[in-house]
Order: structure tokens, then C-alpha cells, then sequence
């Protein structure tokens, strides 16, 4: 570690303790790594932060060390999905607009409809990637908690008028829209 006030703050003292604590040699490294990067831009914050005015400056700093105390169980965190589990996209070379007399190619205009059946096996193929590294999230039934408490109150749409009636939106606060 550093002599950077940042480095030697509790909160990433703790996370180097947990990363010694995992047993798998090779997720360690790749932790280690990680946060040695976090820290190296995250001591570049700091300075920048330093030449805020006064207290302006500080108060961000402290705000800067809070959010990284907060940060999850890093043991728990799922690894990375390579790049080659990725679905790829095809390109519609074909689809060229012409925008005051600009040639302008759109390959993947083919994805903007979802009902396309080529969209939703493309959807398909990106979800069975990403759900499976998802459900290892630790915190992703806790982030769902969250969100739904903040989305749960009543909304109200604006009255519009179509063919003489008056029109207006009612949601209870988690109905689908």
C-alpha cells in the first residue's frame, strides 16, 4: 500500500483483509489487481478533490472514503464474464440512410424492434450470459429491495384530450406501465 491518505483510510484496509481471505489463489490475484486499480484512481479523485475550496474540499473527500466503506463484501463478488461468452450481434450492412445527402450506416437498426425474432434470440442468448453471473451478486436481492420501495407510490398522468374525451394515467405504484 500507498502512503496516500486514501490507501491507508479503514475502509480499504478492510477490503485488502478480505481479499486475504479467500482461498482461491487465482480469484485473488484478480481482486487484488482490481483494487489496486480502484485505489490508483480513486488517490487521483482525492487529489483533485484536495483543490476544491476549504470545506468543500473535504467534505468531498469524506464523501469519497464513505462510499468506498460501503462497498459490498468483496470475497463475494462474482467474477467477470470473459468476452468471448458474449453473443454477437449480426450487422445489417444493408440498412444506409441519407441524411441531407450524408451516407449514414445503421447495421444494427434490426435490434430496435423487439418483436423482431432475431432481437428477441439475441435478448435471449445476452440473458443466459448475464443472469447467471447476476445471481451471484451479493447484493442484487438487497439493491431489489431498495428499488422497489422507491418505485412503490402512486403515479398520476397529465389529462389529454383524444377525439372529444379526456384522458388521463393512474398507476398504484407498481403496475407495469
Amino acid at each position: 500500500m500507498s502512503s496516500h491518505p486514501f490507501s491507508n483510510s479503514h475502509a480499504v484496509k478492510r477490503l485488502y483483509a478480505q481479499i486475504e481471505g479467500i482461498a482461491d489463489p487465482v480469484k485473488k490475484v484478480e481482486l487484488l489487481e482490481s483494487l489496486k486499480t480502484i485505489i490508483h484512481a480513486a488517490e487521483q479523485m482525492w487529489d483533485n478533490l484536495a483543490e476544491l475550496p476549504g470545506s468543500l474540499a473535504r467534505d468531498s473527500q469524506c464523501s469519497a472514503l464513505d462510499l468506498l466503506s460501503r462497498t459490498p463484501q468483496i470475497s463475494m463478488m462474482p467474477t467477470a464474464v470473459p468476452p468471448s461468452k458474449y453473443p454477437s450481434a449480426r450487422r445489417d450492412e444493408k440498412i444506409i440512410d441519407d441524411l441531407h445527402g450524408v451516407k449514414i450506416a445503421d447495421p444494427y437498426r434490426w435490434m430496435e424492434d423487439p418483436e423482431n425474432a432475431d432481437t428477441k434470440k439475441w435478448v435471449d442468448e445476452l440473458n443466459n450470459v448475464s443472469e447467471p453471473f447476476l445471481k451471484e451478486a451479493p447484493t442484487r436481492e438487497n439493491l431489489r429491495e431498495k428499488l422497489t420501495a422507491i418505485w412503490d407510490f402512486p403515479k398520476f398522468g397529465g389529462i389529454s384530450t383524444r377525439g372529444g374525451f379526456y384522458y388521463t394515467s393512474h398507476n398504484t405504484g407498481l403496475q407495469n406501465q
